[in-house]
């Protein structure tokens, strides 16, 4: 694992804040071969234009441990966040973060709701100590969100901020969160947002807010030229802007 650090020297080295989510699957068995393909030509091809590859659930279970291994190890340059959305007890959270680790992610992915102690606390002590980095969700842009997770949004804040966490999902469809997660933390922490293009938020708005990245990834891995879409989307979002 990697800490910040490097995402920032990278970021500021390709002049991209764009991170794009490759949340791809398959149904079947016979096709996972295609799927790694398709993968592996999509990192040869964007590593120009790409700060950081966040990858969700449905890919990891679809490619399993070793071939997600072997994948992300190929193409080291990138800064890849597992999108586990880990929010388990504490000894099932470091399993997780283990296997995060031994996968060749550099950072996670938390949900902040499940508190500090023996929940967030337990997180950041096992990557911290693999030398990664911990992103913790404290808002989410689906309608639901604002029924329970987001009305907490505050509290979250705090709790991230006492378990040490390095930055921030906050949901580029409201940046209302982002404004506010700022006026809180200052310029201290990272926040990365996602919810550009297919769930409806213009690309540069999340940054305009406060947001140090923008999360795409619809709008790339199925776009007609996806190298062309990366190149696009990160000559809106360049760093020196």
């Amino acid at each position: 694992m990697r800490n910040i650090s490097y995402l920032i020297r990278r970021a500021k080295f390709l002049d991209s804040r764009l991170i794009v989510a490759l949340d791809l699957y398959t149904d079947t068995v016979d096709s996972k071969s295609l799927l790694i393909d398709r993968l592996d030509k999509l990192l040869e091809k964007l590593t120009n234009y790409v700060a950081a590859i966040k990858i969700g659930l449905p890919t990891i279970l679809c490619l399993g441990i070793d071939e997600l291994h072997e994948l992300l190890h190929k193409y080291r340059d990138y800064y890849f966040i597992a999108d586990m959305k880990i929010s388990d007890v504490g000894h099932i959270d470091r399993i997780l973060c283990r296997y995060a680790d031994r996968m060749g992610f550099d950072a996670v992915i938390s949900h902040a709701i499940i508190g500090l102690k023996n929940g967030l606390e337990v997180v950041v002590d096992e990557v911290h100590s693999k030398g990664g980095s911990v992103f913790t969700v404290c808002a989410m842009s689906h309608p639901g969100a604002e029924e329970i997770l987001n009305t907490n949004f505050s509290k979250m804040l705090d709790v991230s901020l006492k378990a040490g966490v390095d930055g921030f999902i906050l949901p580029a469809t409201q940046p209302k969160y982002i404004q506010m997660a700022r006026e809180k933390i200052g310029r201290e922490k990272i926040v990365i947002s996602p919810g550009v293009v297919h769930q409806g938020a213009e690309v540069g708005i999340a940054i305009e807010y406060g947001a140090d990245f923008e999360i795409i990834g619809r709008g790339v891995y199925l776009a007609d030229d996806p190298v062309k879409a990366a190149q696009t989307y990160a000559s809106k979002l360049r760093w020196s802007i």
